[in-house]
């Protein structure tokens, strides 16, 4: 896949790399921060922070996550996990990510969209 490829292109005057991402939020789990099909851009060139908003791709169970970005840790049974993503909204529980998902940084979050705004 290569992002250059793809239809269609949104205009930004923000500073991002030939890589960066926009794309509808897709799922209520960041809400009310963001809301579902609010336009997002990522830029997998920015590293994320501890709890900034990172969009990952778990290529093993085919999800697309949304999330704050919460560094390695270490589980109780000594095991370290790469890292967690941790929902706005209550109603979704942190996920601790595995290697086994196979997870893919897509980007950091640089921009926003409301729709209807310019």
């Amino acid at each position: 896949l290569d992002c250059r490829d793809m239809q269609p292109k949104r205009v930004t005057h923000s500073k991002l790399s030939e890589q960066a991402l926009a794309l509808s939020v897709p799922e209520t789990a960041m809400e009310p921060t963001f809301t579902q099909h609010m336009i997002i851009t990522v830029d997998p060139n920015v590293g994320p922070s501890p709890g900034e908003c990172v969009l990952v791709a778990l290529v093993a169970k085919r999800e697309l996550l949304f999330r704050r970005y919460i560094p390695k840790i270490e589980r109780k049974d000594g095991v370290r996990a790469p890292f967690k993503l941790k929902a706005d909204n209550a109603y979704f529980p942190e996920r601790e990510i595995s290697a086994t998902e196979k997870p893919v940084y897509l980007g950091r979050l640089v921009e926003t969209v409301i729709i209807g705004s310019r």
